[in-house]
């Protein structure tokens, strides 16, 4: 996953995809080793960008 095309979500609702299940929250922070969001019920998440497999940004 190419880091800039994370940061373009940056603030915005995602559907963060990896091979071992699928996080929901709102993207706040990536840097080139992880992946940080909020989930619904206002858990951190954070994801080892290496386990990234795909971004889906919800329509606005």
């Amino acid at each position: 996953m190419a880091i800039t095309t994370l940061r373009r979500s940056i603030g915005r609702t995602v559907d963060l995809v990896t091979d071992a299940r699928t996080f929901h929250g709102t993207l706040l922070s990536c840097s080139t080793t992880s992946v940080w969001l909020v989930g619904d019920n206002d858990t951190d998440m954070i994801v080892p960008l290496t386990r990234v497999r795909s971004v889906v940004v919800e329509a606005a």
